[in-house]
């Protein structure tokens, strides 16, 4: 998307266009503009081409946007990759609060989605959506095929279905290795972590989605300070940027490793609770204090749903010949000392998650809560559980899985309530929909979407 307005107010009517004349700049280039839930309601935000900030006009009223992060050039610094270069963002990034009950808010001629009037009920979840390119594996995805690296069929499939809300459960930022030459795969595909690679593994590809509905942003490990984190917290994160905590310099990462855990109300006593799960090296005392964080969160009503990239109780790929593996074996150790028993605290029915790129579902017999692992939306796929199957008595931490559904191939998932109720159907790339299941805490039953 790409607009350029005058005054931030090209289709309002005179009057109004000469109070948008006191609140923005006569031109102002926006290429991307989209609504997220903060933990104090929800914020628009505004990518834009100089310095400048436009008006947003909210129900009639045009207002200013304030400057979140300037565009600017960041040197160089240590990187998970080991080789990296200066990352250039030359989009400045302009925001603005949207108070509650918003009925029209517009950027730069762009009418922002806003979320239906009784709480979101349709909510699309993806994950883990990048094209990888990692020297360190000799993995080299196919950017430039919408097989290989499906991320914007995904996208524009999932938008079709009208959601409320969209969840990204983390990972937005694969092209982290220069592709190699001769390298067909991904030859002429920008590569570091500026806004070239963000506009090409995000920004452009989930544009119609972006345009659907307002965004729950949950970080990803690849988007911790050694990797794409620069990006993320200028862009996606929803707290207040600041210099601290901006990832640009390595001695300030530890201020920026964890983000405070927070909720999202979905109206009639439902909410969501995003953690940040990014960084897993030596986090257990961040993890305590988070995970009381969220038992705290989670008083504040009666319907919780537990949002994080790692799956406390998904499983990993195992390597060749072994068992399957909790994804996150430190997390579900500070959670079990944090939470005895059920892990979670009673009003959390529904965790999910990303990391591994595959979809699993998996429902408990005792201890657990079900769990929905979703990262299959566009990145490199890594492996298979089905051999592994059935995995019904398998034991993580204090809860014992009677049910596991899991499915190959990218897709993505739309999550539906009905009165207090949840069902979540799994799609394929282009919208066809493959499984259906219905939650009943701690357990869930999934059929196939003809019922099989």
């Amino acid at each position: 998307m790409r607009t350029t307005v005058s005054a931030g107010c090209k289709l309002l009517a005179a009057a109004l266009l000469a109070s948008c004349a006191a609140v923005a700049p006569s031109s102002v280039q926006v290429e991307h503009a989209y609504v997220l839930y903060t933990g104090d309601g929800m914020a628009a935000r505004a990518l834009v081409r100089g310095a400048a900030c436009p008006a947003i006009v909210i129900d009639g009223a045009a207002r200013a946007m304030s400057v979140r992060a300037p565009a600017a050039e960041i040197a160089t610094r240590t990187v998970a990759q080991g080789l990296s270069k200066p990352a250039r963002f030359d989009l400045t990034v302009c925001e603005a609060p949207l108070p509650a009950g918003v009925r029209h808010a517009q950027v730069g001629g762009i009418d922002l989605s806003l979320p239906a009037g009784k709480g979101p009920r349709r909510i699309v979840v993806i994950g883990d959506t990048g094209c990888r390119m990692k020297q360190s594996e000799n993995a080299f995805q196919s950017c430039t095929d919408s097989a290989a690296w499906p991320f914007a069929r995904v996208a524009s499939a999932a938008a079709r279905l009208k959601p409320d809300m969209v969840i990204h459960v983390g990972d937005y930022h694969y092209r982290e290795s220069p592709c190699p030459a001769g390298e067909a795969a991904c030859a002429g595909s920008p590569w570091g972590f500026g806004q070239d690679v963000w506009t090409a593994d995000f920004f452009a590809p989930a544009q119609p989605l972006l345009m659907a509905a307002p965004w729950v942003f949950v970080r990803g490990n690849h988007e911790t300070c050694s990797r794409a984190g620069q990006g993320w917290f200028r862009m996606l994160d929803a707290a207040p940027f600041t210099p601290s905590r901006s990832c640009d310099l390595a001695a300030n990462d530890a201020a920026a490793a964890h983000t405070a855990p927070f909720t999202v109300r979905l109206g009639d006593a439902h909410q969501l609770i995003v953690f940040d799960s990014s960084e897993q090296a030596d986090a257990k005392a961040a993890f305590a204090a988070e995970f009381a964080e969220v038992e705290r969160l989670a008083a504040l009503a009666p319907h919780s749903i537990f949002l994080s990239h790692h799956p406390v109780l998904g499983l990993g790929l195992p390597a060749k010949g072994k068992d399957v593996k909790p994804a996150a074996k430190g997390m579900l150790a500070s959670l079990q000392a944090a939470h005895p028993g059920r892990l979670f605290p009673d009003s959390v029915e529904l965790a999910l998650h990303g990391h591994v790129h595959l979809f699993e579902a998996l429902g408990f017999a005792s201890g657990g809560t079900p769990t929905f692992v979703l990262g299959n939306s566009g990145s490199l796929g890594e492996g298979s559980l089905l051999a592994k199957l059935p995995l019904t008595g398998t034991q993580l931490g204090p809860a014992t899985i009677d049910s596991f559904h899991t499915r190959g191939g990218y897709g993505f998932a739309l999550l539906e309530r009905s009165g207090a109720q949840w069902q979540l159907t799994e799609y394929d790339l282009d919208g066809v929909a493959r499984m259906r299941c219905a939650v009943a805490s701690p357990t869930l039953r999934c059929t196939g979407a003809g019922g099989r």
